[in-house]
């Protein structure tokens, strides 16, 4: 099951660069460095957010990590391009037009793409990370979107297990 959805997350993610692609080939590009740090702001600091609180209250276990990362399950290429789900959850939509409901469905689409990749909470928190994005900062400009989406990416993917994983070594070595 989870090669299936390896495999499948790998063509979605062409499929993407492709959306993207043609996005880019009849639209003007724009990017606004501030709308860039408010959506890095919103994509990482959500899910730091989260993990601090459930670190607080306890119930955070960093040996199941809630930021379950499996980066050998990846396609090669799956590495160099994080966010080109975007172009399949995006550009559509900015084709459709924002709204509401259409940021609820293309929020709900990531969290069931990213749902193999990382725990059930967290996709939902990321989820509710991706309609804020979706709403206040897609209008900016979908490359603004997708920048922040594949700097948080890359930051939860290769900084966050990095972290936990020191820290659980150190507790098990100070214990033993």
């Amino acid at each position: 099951m989870k090669q299936l959805h390896s495999r499948s997350r790998f063509y979605l993610q062409c499929l993407g660069a492709i959306f993207l692609a043609t996005y880019l080939l009849i639209n003007r590009p724009t990017f606004d460095f501030i709308w860039f740090l408010f959506a890095l702001l919103v994509a990482v600091g959500l899910p730091l957010l989260k993990v601090w609180v459930t670190s607080v209250f306890g119930t955070f276990n960093r040996r199941s990590s809630e930021l379950r990362v499996q980066t050998p399950d990846y396609h090669p290429a799956q590495k160099y391009f994080p966010a080109m789900e975007d172009g399949v959850l995006l550009v559509p939509l900015l084709w459709l037009g924002i709204n509401p409901l259409t940021a609820s469905v293309a929020s709900v689409l990531y969290a069931l793409f990213i749902c193999c990749r990382q725990s059930r909470s967290m996709a939902i928190t990321r989820s509710v990370a991706y309609f804020v994005l979706i709403m206040w900062v897609l209008p900016q400009g979908l490359w603004i979107v997708v920048a922040a989406h594949a700097v948080s990416e890359l930051t939860i993917r290769y900084l966050f297990p990095y972290w936990f994983t020191v820290e659980t070594a150190t507790q098990e070595e100070g214990a033993g």
